[in-house]
């Protein structure tokens, strides 16, 4: 028999990017659930009472949007 001749296999299989994701988002999780305990922030004139894991999440952000922003910027002195 020929290997032209062979159904090919009906068998998926998972992408890695899917797996990857899937680890991310229960690491995400578990760091949700282990981080509930409430905390104070005080920056300048402001006190704010919030869970740990959002205060943590909030400051991700702000860091992954500076970053950008300085890419952004060295982009811009690059072109010109």
């Amino acid at each position: 028999m020929a290997d032209s001749d062979v159904a090919p296999s009906t068998s998926r299989r998972i992408p890695p990017a899917i797996i990857g994701a899937a680890v991310l988002a229960a690491a995400v999780i578990a760091f949700v659930f282990q981080n509930t305990k409430s905390t104070k922030v005080r920056w300048l004139f402001f006190t704010v009472h919030a869970p740990l894991w959002v205060v943590l999440l909030a400051t991700g952000a702000a860091s992954l949007a500076a970053g950008e922003l300085v890419a952004v910027a060295i982009r811009r002195a690059r072109k010109h």
